[in-house]
């Protein structure tokens, strides 16, 4: 793991990936990045959504593996 927490918050996320809180919530409504929302006070459905290290890096590792240099040494060519 490249993170030293298991759980880490919507914020957290967005500084690391150096990317606005709104572009986190759009992934995780979208599906590409798995979050759940914590327990709240009194057993009540919390309204923070964590974010667990392991998504996060799954997330990371499909994004790196979506970009094909084959493909973009094309499309700089091509101009």
């Amino acid at each position: 793991m490249i993170f030293d927490k298991e759980i880490l918050t919507v914020p957290e996320v967005s500084y690391f990936l150096a990317c606005s809180q709104q572009t986190i919530y759009n992934l995780i409504h979208t599906g590409k990045l798995e979050a759940y929302k914590g327990a709240g006070q009194k057993g009540r459905r919390g309204r923070v959504w964590k974010i667990t290290a392991f998504s996060l890096e799954y997330y990371l590792r499909s994004m790196v593996s979506e970009y094909d240099p084959k493909k973009f040494q094309t499309t700089i060519e091509k101009n």
